[in-house]
């Protein structure tokens, strides 16, 4: 009787057929010159690594506004007492004017060059320099910065007190500090590192009914010297910069 099936010789050709034509499908890529297949990106994967943002350009530094100036031991805004005062640059806060208190005569005389602050540095509260907000005490030998004279309310210490502040509000700012005595005011010295920071308030202790009511026992002279520079009073004297009397 005849056996319907296929030999056993007969399927092992099958099956050898069937491998081949397997491993030649996953060999098709691997042929010399064939591109290599490109996965493409899931874009809602939660493995997904995100994007950086770009970096924000860091601006320039400027020159402070006179609203944003503070008196401290160091100085005023990117002055600095006892260093080299800078001229033309985009923090520069002064500027040295040639014949600055010669005041239209018309004579030259290196005498009257002064450093002063910037026209932007005008303020309409000034009480002395002529309209600007502070003035510079510069060693015109070494072109040193020596003191920053406030003359505006505007500008106020680190402890908030400025031009017109009573004695009272001095003392509890600095209620370590033990005054230098002048004939006028008392002189209140704030030391630093770089500077000490003067605040003179009016007194009739030592010379009666000089000040008037509403100017006694209020701050009268706002200021910061470099170190090393003894306590000085300015009252009724023409001590004060740009020292053109």
């Amino acid at each position: 009787m005849m056996r319907v099936g296929t030999s056993r010789r007969s399927r092992g050709v099958i099956l050898g057929a069937a491998l081949s034509a397997v491993v030649a499908m996953l060999c098709a890529g691997c042929a010399p010159g064939a591109p290599a297949a490109t996965p493409t990106p899931s874009f809602s994967s939660p493995d997904a690594a995100p994007s950086s943002p770009s970096p924000t350009p860091t601006p320039d530094p400027t020159r402070p506004a006179l609203a944003e100036l503070v008196l401290t031991t160091e100085g005023l805004g990117t002055l600095v007492v006892g260093e080299v005062i800078a001229e033309g640059t985009e923090l520069s806060m002064g500027q040295f004017v040639e014949n600055y208190c010669d005041f239209g005569f018309g004579t030259v005389d290196p005498a009257f060059d002064r450093w002063t602050a910037l026209p932007e540095y005008e303020s309409s509260q000034a009480v002395y320099g002529g309209g600007l907000a502070f003035g510079l005490g510069v060693d015109a030998s070494t072109s040193v910065l020596d003191r920053i004279d406030v003359f505006t309310p505007e500008i106020p210490t680190e402890e908030g007190i400025r031009f017109f502040s009573t004695r009272a509000d001095v003392v509890a700012a600095y209620p370590a500090v033990v005054p230098f005595e002048s004939d006028l005011t008392d002189v209140f010295e704030v030391p630093g590192r770089q500077g000490v920071v003067h605040i003179e308030v009016s007194t009739d202790d030592r010379f009666a009914d000089y000040w008037p009511a509403d100017e006694l026992d209020t701050v009268i002279a706002l200021r910061v010297v470099s170190s090393g520079i003894p306590p000085f009073s300015v009252a009724a004297s023409g001590n004060v910069p740009p020292f053109c009397s």
